[in-house]
C-alpha cells in the first residue's frame, strides 16, 4: 500500500491500486457491520435492562401501595377499637352519674322527712 508522503518539494501521492481500494473498502464494510452488530447487541441489552428495571420499580411501587393499605387498615382498626373503649367508658360514667344523682335525691328526700 502506498502512503501519502511529503518530502521536500514533492506533492503527496494519494493514488491507491484497485486491489488496495477494494481491500480498504472491504475492511471498512466489515468494521461497520461488526460495530453495527455490537451496537445493536448493546442497545438490545440496554433495552432489556431498562425493561427489567422498570418492572422491578413497578412491583416495588405496588408493594408500597399494598403496605400502605395494610398499615392504614391496622391503624383504623386500632383507632376504632380505642374509640369504642372510650365510648364504653363514657357510657359507664354516665350510668354511674345517674345512679349517684338518684342516690343523692333519695338521701335528700329522707333527710327532708326526718326534719
Amino acid at each position: 500500500m502506498k502512503r501519502a508522503t511529503k518530502s521536500r518539494g514533492q506533492q503527496p501521492s494519494n493514488q491507491f491500486s484497485v486491489s488496495e481500494l477494494a481491500t480498504i473498502t472491504e475492511a471498512v464494510r466489515q468494521a461497520s457491520e461488526y460495530s453495527d452488530k455490537k451496537l445493536g447487541e448493546r442497545f438490545r441489552d440496554i433495552s432489556w435492562i431498562t425493561i427489567c428495571v422498570v418492572i422491578v420499580l413497578f412491583i416495588a411501587f405496588l408493594q408500597m401501595v399494598v403496605n400502605l393499605f395494610q398499615i392504614n387498615n391496622a391503624a383504623y382498626r386500632d383507632y376504632t377499637q380505642r374509640l369504642e373503649e372510650r365510648n364504653q367508658i363514657l357510657d359507664d360514667y354516665r350510668q354511674q352519674l345517674k345512679a349517684n344523682n338518684e342516690l343523692l335525691r333519695i338521701i335528700a328526700s329522707h333527710s327532708a322527712e326526718k326534719k
